[in-house]
């Protein structure tokens, strides 16, 4: 076996610690990585309650307006 394999192999396991060898073509992350893709992964959701919110606030609030008129 190349030197070069068992020093990349060294070198990831002292960077990922357990995650070092994930098998199946995993991606290798850190903890703080998962969960920067998580928390990337729901931010169009929350971006878009946001608008949706923002949109019902503007309707009801014109609403009430009209209420007040009367």
């Amino acid at each position: 076996m190349p030197y070069s394999v068992l020093f990349r192999w060294r070198r990831e396991e002292k960077k990922y610690g357990k995650n070092s060898f994930p098998g199946k073509g995993n991606p290798k992350q850190t903890d703080e990585e998962k969960e920067i893709a998580r928390l990337k992964k729901q931010l169009p959701d929350m971006e878009l309650e946001c608008d949706i919110l923002k949109k019902a606030i503007s309707i009801f609030s014109t609403s009430d307006r009209k209420n007040l008129d009367l």
